[in-house]
């Protein structure tokens, strides 16, 4: 009889062992598929930015306003699809353009890459 007085209280200490690390494994899952799926979002918003940059467009170009179309192209699709737990995401958009046809202008046929990183860590 004495031994099973010592005993009581042993299930609550054994349970709470025991669901902290399956807490600690959830929330690590968990915080581990946000950030893949972010990094996915953001990897489809430069894409989005590739796309608004690609398209057609007559001389005389204004390779500024396209610049911005594109980085409002990014901020957009990021916007909408990116899971910020803090609020609003901070991202920068490098966009650079390659001449492949080596007569100093933009053309069709030369090489565009837009990359959005996000700053504030999410």
């Amino acid at each position: 009889m004495k031994s099973l007085r010592r005993q009581n209280g042993s299930e609550t200490v054994e349970f709470a062992i025991s669901a902290s690390l399956l807490f600690l494994l959830l929330f690590g899952i968990i915080e581990f598929s946000v950030a893949l799926f972010d990094k996915a979002t953001l990897t489809n918003a430069s894409r989005e930015g590739a796309r608004t940059g690609i398209l057609f467009r007559p001389d005389p170009r204004d390779l500024t306003a396209e610049d911005a179309a594109i980085t409002a192209a990014v901020q957009d699709y990021a916007d909408q699809y990116l899971i910020s737990l803090g609020g609003a995401a901070s991202m920068t958009v490098d966009i650079q353009r390659q001449d492949l046809t080596g007569d100093s202008t933009f053309n069709a046929g030369d090489a565009l890459q837009a990359e959005s990183v996000n700053i504030d860590g999410t």
